[in-house]
């Protein structure tokens, strides 16, 4: 019986496919910001960012679109390996819209790696008055694997910029404020804003790459 990890994120800034083309464009588009997305031979990637409000577009370096850290057990060392988008195959895309009450749409895409016996969806969503994008990870596996980290967000932009880097979340007196885990990411031209909708979240910009993710250490099966 399958476990599935459910998982959201945030940031600033219709139709279903079978997959057999090679190039395909989605836009997630409203009056504030366009989020560009493509599947280039089965594999799914951020083309690019399109801030409305600072008339600014975001392009990507390079772009992994997320990054799972699976292994054969926490205790099991030199069993971990990571898998990003380029490790799945897109099966199929579809459009929907947002739950009623709220416009918008959104695109789901699945994505199926064969050897890992893993099936990722990976849903965006966009409603037409709010000046961000939602981004969801469902996973699926189809033999035991224990999913150590998750970075819903893994993606490099020449502006990446993480303003607070210390680690410790608890605060040593007035003068020695610390900030806690969850702290945000931005892009210092572009103006956007970046991270996880989860508390304990470690957001981290390393040579240029951002990585919006949480520590999950749970199996699956």
């Amino acid at each position: 019986m399958n476990k599935q990890a459910f998982l959201s994120f945030i940031i600033l800034c219709g139709i279903a496919v079978t997959f057999n083309a090679q190039t395909i464009t989605y836009r997630l588009e409203n009056s504030f910001l366009t989020r560009t997305l493509e599947v280039n031979n089965g594999v799914l990637v951020t083309q690019s960012i399109l801030n409305k409000l600072s008339e600014k577009t975001l392009t990507p370096l390079s772009c992994e679109e997320f990054a799972l850290r699976i292994s054969g057990g926490t205790d099991k060392e030199g069993t971990d390996r990571t898998l990003t988008a380029k490790d799945f195959t897109v099966l199929s895309v579809s459009n929907y819209n947002l739950a009623p009450g709220k416009k918008g749409h959104g695109y789901k895409f699945i994505l199926n790696n064969k050897q890992e016996a893993l099936s990722v969806t990976v849903c965006y969503e966009l409603a037409d008055n709010d000046s961000f994008c939602h981004k969801y990870l469902q996973i699926r596996s189809g033999k035991d694997v224990t999913l150590e980290r998750v970075d819903v967000e893994s993606i490099s932009f020449a502006d990446a910029w993480q303003n607070y880097v210390t680690k410790e979340i608890t605060a040593q007196g007035s003068a020695r404020w610390k900030p806690g885990l969850g702290q945000p990411l931005y892009t210092t031209e572009t103006a956007t804003y970046w991270g996880i909708e989860f508390p304990a979240a470690t957001n981290l910009v390393t040579d240029q790459k951002m990585s919006c993710g949480y520590l999950r250490g749970c199996g699956l099966s």
